[in-house]
């Protein structure tokens, strides 16, 4: 065989595994989910009033004492879920800046609540999506803040 021939051979094969690999393949992936989980592939987009505002699944700056609040010494700070006891404990400061009753945010905790699958089983709040029913159910509480950056 000559030398030529297997390098033109090794050459076709390269170009046909970086266009396969590298071009199609994510190409086709990323089709198929946009169709079949278009919220969860366009970022889990938080919507309000037909503007995107952030995500649910990076820590938003909630500053205001009024909202929820990630954790502040996690190490990439973009993490939004907090375990349920982290909620909790952030229910008198909530309520009393709010006027909204402790048992309506525990409530609103519990109902924003989920469980982790892979470690331990255990509880935690997504804040984002936690400040998000807050802010649909409260709105004459939280309207002020809607239109603020």
């Amino acid at each position: 065989m000559d030398i030529s021939n297997f390098l033109r051979g090794t050459l076709v094969i390269a170009a046909l595994a970086v266009i396969a690999c590298g071009l199609a393949y994510p190409v086709a992936v990323t089709a198929v989910a946009g169709t079949t989980f278009p919220f969860q592939a366009g970022g889990e987009q938080v919507i309000v009033n037909g503007t995107v505002v952030g995500s649910y699944l990076i820590a938003q700056n909630f500053s205001a004492p009024v909202f929820f609040h990630p954790h502040s010494g996690s190490a990439s700070g973009e993490d939004p879920a907090i375990t349920i006891e982290d909620a909790y404990a952030q229910v008198p400061g909530v309520s009393s800046m709010t006027g909204i009753p402790q048992s309506a945010l525990y409530m609103a905790v519990n109902e924003s609540s989920s469980y982790t699958v892979f470690f331990f089983d255990q509880q935690y709040v997504n804040v984002v999506g936690l400040n998000m029913y807050l802010i649909t159910h409260y709105p004459s509480v939280y309207s002020g803040y809607l239109s603020r950056k």
